[in-house]
């Protein structure tokens, strides 16, 4: 079976604001070993992972 943790995850609306929905997604996932990238126009980063403001960039696809 393949590891899930291997995979890279994108959340769409990651955010800087500690009480967003956004950043506790991005984090805890951070925090639990996953691979993560973040979307958002306003760009940001959250333990020392920069957003991306463009999805198209970051989506690939597993065949």
């Amino acid at each position: 079976m393949d590891d899930p943790k291997k995979d890279k995850i994108v959340v769409v609306g990651a955010s800087r604001q500690e009480d967003d929905t956004g950043f506790k997604i991005f984090k805890d996932l951070i925090n639990f070993g996953f691979s993560v990238d973040g979307v958002n126009p306003e760009n940001g980063e959250i333990a020392g992972k920069k957003f991306s403001v463009i999805l198209k960039n970051l989506i690939i696809f597993r065949i």
